[in-house]
């Protein structure tokens, strides 16, 4: 091979690579003046030495990620030796394939930068690293309710004021604001509401949950009942006619004792 014929003062000067390892039986030839001649046979041993695998992925310094989106990420190397290798890495966040593949869904525990190192080993002590920030990008997550009252169905008397309150959280720890809705129309705001002037019949009020961004909403369907009127004008019927039949009898108490007196 050309790499092994030496330059004219007879130095062989080489570095080998991969591409090298093996015999090689070269014959070496020397020439003077006079036309004559020597010969020699040289057999060349070049020996293998474990090549580090060499990490071939592009990707900037910094890597970015949404929160509650599959994230995904395949490395690749190459080994000149043809060595099998395998990944490694040293966050918690995930953990990578033997391939060299991360795929993992951020949480909002996840929110924020994270230093991550991945490293390749070919098995025979060579390894290569690469290290980057991995920056999970808080995305807004809407509220949720988790109780309302009344209870969906509750039936209350005419006049009685209805309490109306909700329990909500949100992930993000956004100030929450509360709306009450019949319909189109907004009966009240905030939690506890109490609301009195609520008319016989059936309502279906919406509470909307508001972090700013996102809105939850949840429906309840309660009753007002009718007042028993009929019931209310026969009581007083009745206590009438006591009050008449009393005041008869003691009228004629009264005449009674009188028509003695004049006797």
């Amino acid at each position: 091979p050309d790499w092994l014929a030496p330059d004219p003062d007879g130095w062989v000067n080489f570095t080998a690579d991969q591409s090298m390892v093996g015999e090689h039986l070269v014959t070496y030839t020397v020439t003077d003046a006079g036309g004559l001649s020597d010969s020699v046979d040289v057999l060349w041993k070049v020996l293998d030495v474990n090549d580090a695998p060499v990490i071939i992925t592009e990707m900037g310094d910094t890597v970015q990620a949404l929160e509650d989106e599959e994230f995904t990420l395949t490395f690749e190397a190459t080994d000149a030796d043809g060595d099998g290798l395998t990944w490694t890495d040293d966050t918690d966040l995930f953990g990578i394939g033997i391939t060299g593949e991360i795929a993992f869904t951020p949480l909002q525990a996840d929110v924020g930068s994270h230093t991550v190192t991945v490293t390749v080993a070919d098995g025979k002590g060579g390894s290569a690293s690469v290290t980057f920030e991995l920056v999970v990008v808080n995305v807004n997550d809407a509220p949720v309710i988790v109780t309302v009252e009344p209870a969906d169905g509750t039936k209350f008397a005419d006049h009685v004021a209805v309490t109306f309150t909700v329990v909500a959280e949100d992930e993000d720890g956004d100030a929450l604001t509360y709306t009450w809705m019949e319909g189109e129309t907004e009966i009240g705001a905030g939690s506890p509401l109490v609301v009195r002037d609520l008319t016989p019949g059936r309502h279906f009020i919406t509470v909307m949950v508001n972090d700013g961004d996102e809105v939850t909403e949840q429906t309840i369907d309660i009753v007002i009942q009718e007042a028993d009127n009929g019931g209310e004008r026969g009581s007083w019927v009745y206590a009438i006619v006591a009050v008449a039949i009393v005041a008869v009898i003691a009228i004629s108490v009264v005449l009674y004792l009188m028509s003695r007196d004049s006797e």
